[in-house]
């Protein structure tokens, strides 16, 4: 039995600038169902621009990111109901309620 993916990327790349050393390059990845994903790497390594690419905040430049198997459109300004269970929350905490549990800060 193979596993439910909830979020997929096939080759996916963004640049900036038309600078191939900036952005994400031919990334594929696989978030399961039920498992828990860490995106690591050093700063300036693409972590930010793989969120945007998997939120629909930014369009990728070449391939296609997949939620629950259907592309994702990119976000506009009529949010589309795929997009209401994507969360992404920023390092910077700004955007964060101190007070609040890690779940319901998901949740916003």
């Amino acid at each position: 039995m193979t596993e439910e993916l909830i979020l997929e990327t096939i080759t996916v790349t963004k640049n900036f600038f038309g600078d191939k050393s900036s952005g994400v390059n031919n990334i594929t990845l696989f978030i399961p169902k039920g498992k828990i994903t860490g995106i690591v790497g050093e700063s300036g390594s693409g972590k930010t621009t793989l969120l945007k690419l998997l939120s629909g905040h930014i369009k990728p430049d070449a391939g296609d990111v997949f939620f629950h198997g259907k592309p994702l459109p990119v976000r506009g300004h009529n949010l589309q109901p795929e997009h209401a269970a994507i969360a992404v929350v920023s390092q910077d905490n700004s955007d964060m309620d101190m007070q609040a549990t890690v779940w319901d800060n998901l949740g916003r």
